[in-house]
């Protein structure tokens, strides 16, 4: 189409054609530089992708969900979740906590405490949401999936998350 538009405007230019026809031809090349503007975009940004030799994009890195200063004058309220394990294809092996659920409004804030007992080979999880108690909230269920990283361990642990196991994670735990 690009080509017979040239081939039309040179004709265009070396004769004289009536009015009606020089507007037909105008509005083509008008809808032709639409086009070609459009494809030369196209094209462009085509050629803005990585190339080979570019480092990777780094991943996202998961919100901090761990308890702050301040949060004990918030209010805690409850969180509706439910939580996986996941093995990250890495050496040594990996872990996550992925959870999932949702808090009772947008004003409720996620949090999840960490923590370690080495003596009964657990990682514990404690998942909570906060509130200002002061704040007016419409009451919407707000959902949510967070991942939580678990630190590398060298035997089996159990993971349990307020309370409930979640299986276990190590070496030989067969995730």
């Amino acid at each position: 189409m690009l080509m017979e538009m040239v081939t039309a405007l040179k004709e265009w230019t070396v004769t004289v054609r009536p009015r009606n026809e020089r507007r037909q031809l105008l509005m083509m090349c008008k809808g032709g530089t639409r086009w070609a503007v459009a494809l030369v975009a196209v094209a462009m940004l085509a050629g803005c992708g990585a190339s080979e030799g570019a480092p990777p994009m780094p991943s996202p890195q998961p919100p901090d969900l761990s308890p702050r200063p301040g949060d004990e004058r918030l209010e805690h309220g409850r969180s509706f979740w439910g939580s996986e394990l996941v093995e990250l294809p890495s050496y040594p092996p990996r872990y996550l906590l992925r959870l999932r659920g949702s808090l009772p409004t947008p004003c409720h804030q996620l949090r999840v405490a960490v923590s370690r007992d080495e003596a009964r080979a657990q990682i514990l999880v404690e998942v909570y949401s906060l509130k200002d108690p002061g704040a007016i909230c419409v009451q919407v269920v707000t959902p949510f999936e967070t991942d939580v990283a678990l630190e590398a361990v060298a035997r089996p642990h159990e993971v349990v998350v307020n309370g409930q196991s979640a299986g276990i994670i190590g070496p030989g735990s067969g995730l």
